[in-house]
């Protein structure tokens, strides 16, 4: 768990829309090992902003880093969480990460429509409490759900690049 006199609060580098509203998970999973920079630098160059970060004061091998990303056609934040511990084994930026997905937003209705899709693995019923879902909002829930896996496919794939010992090298040096 993080201790607060060591987070650091970066909200003023995005919008204040995620702040007050209530989180829906999505997926919450466990990959390593994984390199810490290669997930951070993933998130930043698609568009994510660090909303909170900070680390233990017990433990320096321990961060925890709270990104969101605006989908503003949808008008939902994805959050994407990530708490990082570094392995005794490797070089401290390679370790096991705990990463939680979650989607907030002002249409909540349209949230676990999404929900729906992702947890069922196909593409909801086009009917919810006896109203018909526009194909539009179908269309909508159907590319998150479709960026939500994306991710986790991504996060998978970057831990099974994380080879054991790769890190302890030097690659980029001339002889390697």
């Amino acid at each position: 768990s993080v201790d607060d006199s060591k987070t650091k609060d970066v909200s003023v580098l995005s919008p204040p829309t995620a702040t007050s509203q209530e989180r829906i998970m999505f997926s919450k999973y466990c990959i390593q090992p994984v390199r810490i920079k290669s997930l951070l630098m993933s998130r930043v160059l698609e568009g994510y902003r660090a909303r909170r970060y900070g680390h233990t004061s017990q433990d320096s091998d321990k961060v925890s880093i709270h990104f969101t990303l605006r989908l503003a056609e949808c008008d939902v934040v994805l959050h994407y969480e990530v708490s990082f511990v570094s392995s005794p084994w490797h070089i401290p930026t390679v370790g096991n990460a705990h990463i939680k997905l979650e989607l907030s937003g002002e249409n909540t209705d349209f949230i676990q429509i999404v929900k729906k899709m992702f947890m069922s693995n196909r593409v909801a019923e086009m009917v919810q409490q006896g109203k018909r879902i526009p194909a539009a909002s179908m269309a909508a829930a159907e590319q998150i759900c479709k960026l939500l896996r994306w991710i986790r496919k991504e996060d998978y794939l970057d831990s099974y690049l994380c080879l054991p010992g790769w890190g302890d090298v030097d690659h980029m040096s001339p002889g390697s």
